[in-house]
């Protein structure tokens, strides 16, 4: 791994702060080849450390100093999603090998859940004694990490059901689909064994790839493949603002710790920065490849964006 500390001409100077570039030449039997990035980078702000989804693998760096920490077969296909426990003591992955799986920081794996298809993701829930897991079977499942056993299933979407996260009062669940919708799922209320909808969200034109609660949980904003990510109202489930730019499909959106920022990836080989309130464009952060994660750092100083190219860009987000 090469860590570039020389400043790039072409990158805005002011929002410049450290690249990370990383060759991994990953053995595979008696092949020898150059690995690109998965679909998920994940930072782990307590620790200072980030999990990479590298094809089947799993890389874990240390943020500071580019150094790789542990690096470990994580599943039998290609990881699409990886991020940490609210605690930093666990890694979740899932694959296309219709798993979702549990490691440790060195790699032991602890627990292994199915799915029926593909597994785009899985969360933990915000006391790390639940995961969600989400997948191309259209299902929705809640399993108990303690019992390593299934609680129960959920079925609304009508089609792969590829992103999910809890909201930060723990009394909501989010998930996106296929099939171009958002729902919003009660979780204080529970009745024969299953959690009811509190809103449907309709509005894009093409696959929702991502969702994110604002951090007071009033707020929600969606990634779609229809190049747009938009912004809607918990409580009345109206669209509040769409942003409009980005030329190809957006893979994440998340908003800054104030929720006054938005920041989205996309297939066009750029990040941007949107103002939450507004919708108009703030700032562009180019790549040379398609950038497959973004995310604000949680003092909302730094903004972390990570990209085909196997680079990881770190940027002063003002």
């Amino acid at each position: 791994m090469v860590v570039q500390k020389q400043l790039m001409k072409r990158l805005p100077k002011e929002l410049w702060r450290r690249i990370l570039t990383f060759g991994f030449a990953v053995e595979i039997g008696n092949v020898r080849k150059t690995s690109k990035f998965g679909y998920s980078i994940t930072m782990d702000l307590l620790s200072g450390r980030f999990a990479i989804g590298i094809d089947k693998k799993v890389v874990t760096v240390d943020a500071e100093s580019g150094k790789i920490l542990c690096i470990f077969t994580a599943h039998r296909d290609k990881i699409l999603h990886c991020g940490f426990s609210y605690s930093g003591e666990r890694i979740i992955t899932s694959s296309c090998d219709k798993k979702c799986r549990i490691w440790d920081a060195e790699g032991y794996l602890h627990l292994s859940l199915g799915h029926y298809g593909t597994v785009f993701a899985g969360t933990y829930s915000n006391d790390d004694k639940q995961i969600v897991t989400t997948s191309y079977d259209t299902y929705i499942r809640f399993w108990d990490i303690c019992k390593g056993q299934l609680m129960t299933t959920l079925a609304g979407h009508t089609s792969a059901v590829t992103c999910c996260c809890f909201s930060h009062d723990g009394t909501m669940l989010l998930t996106g689909s296929y099939d171009q919708t958002a729902i919003i799922w009660d979780l204080t209320e529970r009745k024969n064994d299953k959690f009811s909808y509190k809103r449907v969200l309709k509005g894009h034109t093409y696959w929702i790839n991502s969702v994110n609660f604002a951090a007071d949980d009033s707020l929600i904003v969606t990634g779609s493949s229809d190049h747009t990510a938009k912004t809607w109202d918990v409580h009345s489930g109206n669209v509040r603002n769409t942003f409009v730019g980005h030329s190809e499909w957006i893979w994440t959106s998340s908003f800054s710790s104030d929720a006054k920022r938005i920041v989205t990836s996309s297939i066009d080989r750029s990040a941007r920065i949107w103002d939450a309130h507004s919708a108009n464009l703030i700032h562009i952060l180019q790549h040379e490849a398609e950038v497959s994660s973004s995310s604000f750092t949680s003092d909302d100083l730094r903004i972390i964006t990570g990209a085909s190219d196997n680079r990881i860009i770190i940027w002063d987000s003002y």
